[in-house]
C-alpha cells in the first residue's frame, strides 16, 4: 500500500512503504501508517490504485494522481505493445513452461536412449500431453490478431453461475498422474 501527502489538493509526496516522518518539528515513527487519524492530521492519505494494464501487453507510463477530499487515486498512462512482440514472448514462455514441465522426467528419456530402459507409461502419457498442450497453446497465441484476443487467452471458462470450470487457454497444462 502507498500513501500520499497532500497540500492544497495536490500530491506533494508519495510514501510507497511506511517510513519515519519529520513534520512540524516532530518525528513520527513508521507506526503512524497504521493510524488513519494521525495520518489525516498530517494530510497523508492512502493511495488507491486505478487501472493498471498488464505490463507484458502494455508499456506502462508515468503515474498521475487525482485528489478528491481524503481520497487519492493513482493511475498510469499506457501504450499497447506490438501484437507480434507479445505473441513471440508468449510462445517463448509457453515453450519454457513445457520444458520445465518435462524436466522432471527427462532422465527417463535419457535412460531409455542410453540404456534401453523402459519409460513408465504414465510418464509417456504425461509427456505427450505436455507436448500437445504446448502445441495447442502456441496455436491459440498464433491465431490472435489483437491485444483483446491475447487477453482473452487468460480468461478461465466458467459456468452460468460464474464458477470456474477449467483453466485459461494460456495455462491449460496437464498434471502428472500419481
Amino acid at each position: 500500500m502507498a500513501w500520499a501527502e497532500v497540500r492544497s489538493g495536490k500530491v506533494i509526496k508519495i510514501y510507497e512503504r511506511p517510513k519515519q516522518i519529520s513534520k512540524n518539528d516532530l518525528v513520527y515513527s513508521t507506526s503512524i501508517f497504521s493510524n488513519p487519524k494521525i495520518l489525516k492530521e498530517l494530510d497523508i492519505y492512502p493511495v488507491s490504485e486505478g487501472d493498471r494494464k498488464n505490463s507484458n501487453h502494455y508499456i506502462i507510463g508515468a503515474a498521475s494522481y487525482s485528489v478528491d477530499g481524503d481520497t487519492v487515486k493513482r493511475t498510469y498512462s499506457h501504450k499497447e505493445r506490438g501484437v507480434s512482440e507479445i505473441k513471440a514472448n508468449l510462445i517463448l514462455e509457453t515453450k519454457r513452461a513445457a520444458n520445465s514441465s518435462l524436466a522432471d522426467t527427462d532422465w527417463q528419456v535419457i535412460a531409455k536412449t542410453e540404456r534401453e530402459r523402459e519409460i513408465d507409461s504414465k510418464v509417456v502419457t504425461y509427456r505427450a500431453a505436455v507436448l500437445a498442450a504446448c502445441s495447442k497453446i502456441e496455436q491459440a497465441v498464433t491465431a490472435c490478431s489483437s491485444i483483446a484476443d491475447i487477453e482473452a487467452l487468460y480468461i478461465a471458462p466458467s459456468d452460468s453461475d460464474g464458477k470456474v470450470t477449467g483453466n485459461a487457454r494460456i495455462a491449460d497444462w496437464p498434471e502428472m498422474e500419481s
